[in-house]
């Protein structure tokens, strides 16, 4: 039986009918509870995955919904998918809000952040602040703790400017990879600014920007009760050692108004058989409550690897962590760690080769559930002994119950993707998790 407030927020949640506002099909979610099939119960109960009751260090998880977001969704898809987090064992539901630059500032006038609205009742979108509160107050009855992060699109000009209605992905990927250029050199030049360089004035100018809407936010969480605000993620040029003092007094500011946690998600790029970037090694760690990992690096350059070599690449990965954020791979940081983890159904996951799972079904790539469930066993595994790794969550969490299903059946691919809904990984991460 679903709370009382659940109850209450599904009659705003759903109300499913056959055709949208604009005469496009919806798709009624109806609620699923999944049942792990004989053959992975088969597997998993291999003397390579350790079984329930021999584990002695579960984990606290969370499940990080995907970040897309549109009027359907909250209207048909939001009851069903909180019911599969609740099922799922996790201790927290996690969403990051996108809001993007709608100016990227000079060194005179600092960038224009805002939320991003639809063109249509099907577009994506940003999450209103009435919709954050009632996701939070829907966690909250059900027993679950609403983290609410931040991130930034970097599509200004080609929302707003006049290639708004032709401009293909492509074109669209080449104008976001420039501004991301533009803003990582700017990043890298402030080292060495003077008051009056360019640079250094740049990022005045967008701090303060970014912390008044970062406060905005804050206020929001605050008034929400949400236990956890993510105060950026993946911020091109912004997380520089010469940026320390301005993250730091961000940071102040915002516990001017938020009493809850405050963490920073850095992404990890590269590969392990080469160089890995932790953004978070340049980021004054000390000054958050927990610091939240994105492992999107290269694991292991092998199609199918065994449990026991993801365990072992993954013990040598939290070494590299430790020594980013410690400037020891046995040291101990200073705050809590989170892993958020992108991990794919898909073919060669381990490699963590990026592909968009909304612009189409990706036929190329072949659904691999076995590995993405064995990446998480190997994961779990080998956090054992580390206390300093406070929880894990996954990264992606699919709004439907079908992943091959955007707006219509057969349209997307989030099924290959890093969701682990009704998919056997979550089993896996059900039987870590120390939320019974």
């Amino acid at each position: 039986m679903l709370p009382a407030v659940a109850l209450m927020l599904g009659l705003v949640f759903s109300g499913c009918s056959s055709a949208g506002d604009d005469g496009i099909s919806r798709i009624p979610e109806q609620d699923l509870v999944y049942e792990l099939p004989a053959e992975y119960q088969a597997i998993f109960a291999e003397s390579d995955y350790i079984q329930p009751d021999d584990i002695t260090g579960k984990v606290p998880t969370g499940h990080t919904l995907m970040d897309f977001y549109a009027d359907f969704i909250y209207r048909d898809c939001l009851e069903t998918t909180f019911n599969s987090v609740e099922r799922s064992g996790a201790r927290r539901l996690i969403y990051f809000n996108w809001a993007s630059y709608r100016d990227q500032g000079t060194a005179d006038t600092p960038p224009v952040f805002d939320y991003l609205g639809s063109r249509d009742a099907y577009g994506f979108r940003s999450a209103t602040s009435a919709e954050i509160r009632a996701m939070a107050a829907e966690a909250s009855a059900r027993g679950l703790d609403f983290v609410l992060g931040l991130e930034l699109n970097y599509d200004l000009a080609y929302l707003a400017g006049p290639g708004a209605g032709g401009w293909d992905w492509n074109e669209y990927r080449a104008f976001i990879d420039d501004f991301i250029t533009f803003l990582n050199d700017t990043g890298d030049a402030v080292a060495t600014a003077s008051s009056e360089d360019f640079a250094y004035k740049y990022w005045d100018n967008w701090f303060s920007a970014y912390t008044a809407f970062v406060v905005e936010q804050a206020v929001i969480a605050e008034d929400a009760g949400i236990s956890m605000l993510i105060i950026g993620k993946q911020l091109a040029g912004a997380v520089r050692d010469a940026n320390a003092d301005r993250w730091g007094d961000l940071i102040t500011e915002v516990r001017a108004v938020y009493s809850g946690d405050i963490a920073y998600a850095g992404v990890v790029s590269g590969s392990m058989g080469g160089t890995l970037y932790h953004e978070l090694e340049q980021f004054p760690v000390d000054d958050l409550d927990a610091a939240v990992i994105v492992p999107w690096a290269e694991i292991m350059d092998v199609d199918d690897p065994g449990i026991a070599g993801l365990k072992s690449a993954f013990e040598d990965f939290h070494d590299t962590t430790a020594e980013a954020l410690t400037g020891s791979s046995t040291g101990t940081p200073s705050v809590p760690v989170i892993y958020l983890n992108p991990f794919m159904s898909c073919s060669g996951a381990p490699r963590q080769v990026w592909f968009e799972p909304a612009d189409h079904s990706n036929p190329d790539i072949s659904q691999d559930l076995l590995i993405q469930a064995r990446m998480y066993e190997a994961f779990f595994q080998s956090v054992q002994g580390r206390g300093w790794i406070d929880e894990v969550w996954s990264w992606g969490f699919w709004w439907r119950n079908r992943g091959d299903t955007m707006y219509r059946y057969g349209d997307s691919s989030f099924s290959k993707a890093s969701s682990v809904r009704n998919k056997p990984a979550v089993e896996i991460m059900k039987k870590w998790s120390d939320v019974e």
